[in-house]
């Protein structure tokens, strides 16, 4: 009995090597999928998840945490044969988000939808969250430009959050400060670092956004940066 535990543990291992040498080859999952098997790498190479879990704003290092955390006391096994499982389970809808091929968890670090739906259609805050770029142009008035949500989030921070390019440029062009902070001293620059949105670092960048601003908890976008790419574009433009 020990023995043929012995020969099924080494083949399971042997299996499991393959595949997680498999996954490092593909490209885009989605942040989901990434995250689960993430989750069973670690859980299967590692154990039960035994690090304290990240700041606030470390929104890759939370996402990451959670999908090994919840995983619990599962074991070594189990979690080699979910893990091929999963793989095998992929299919071509996994594989079609392109976007996702720089690396795990490249969303909006505020996405709510519950929230998204409970806004009205005529709020400029709405708006600003979903790209209309015409509703904006509508609703944006001198005295609003600069004010900020509850949280202390301005417009720009929104539309840089959720990805909005042509928005961010016109408000920009409007007048929108560019290093305008939220309630917890980040900047727009800051999001879009957290994000990996390199198209908007470079915009920022270009109406004088600056990475050395901290937030609260004394973090500059360059210190928070985790892409090569954009941290060297971050450097640059120190002062």
């Amino acid at each position: 009995m020990i023995r043929h535990q012995i020969v099924y543990d080494d083949e399971l291992k042997r299996d499991f090597k393959e595949y997680t040498e498999k996954v490092r080859e593909l490209k885009g999952l989605s942040n989901e999928t990434q995250l689960e098997l993430y989750g069973l790498y670690k859980q299967a190479t590692c154990g039960s998840c035994n690090i304290t879990k990240p700041g606030y704003f470390d929104f890759k290092g939370q996402a990451k945490y959670d999908a090994w955390n919840s995983l619990g006391d599962l074991s070594e096994s189990d979690s080699m044969l979910m893990y091929i499982d999963l793989f095998n389970s992929l299919d071509e809808d996994d594989l079609n988000n392109k976007e996702q091929d720089e690396g795990i968890v490249k969303m909006s670090t505020l996405y709510d939808p519950k929230a998204d739906e409970a806004d009205s259609d005529k709020d400029i805050w709405h708006a600003c969250r979903h790209g209309n770029v015409a509703k904006v142009k509508e609703l944006l008035t001198p005295d609003i430009i600069q004010t900020v949500d509850k949280e202390g989030r301005s417009l720009l921070h929104w539309t840089v959050d959720r990805n909005h390019l042509e928005l961010t440029q016109w408000l920009l062009s409007q007048g929108c400060v560019a290093d305008v902070r939220d309630s917890e001293g980040s900047t727009a620059l800051h999001y879009a670092v957290t994000c990996e949105y390199l198209p908007l670092v470079k915009l920022l960048l270009e109406h004088g956004a600056s990475p050395a601003v901290k937030d609260e908890d004394g973090c500059s976008p360059l210190e928070v940066c985790e892409s090569e790419q954009i941290r060297d574009f971050l450097i640059k433009h120190v002062t």
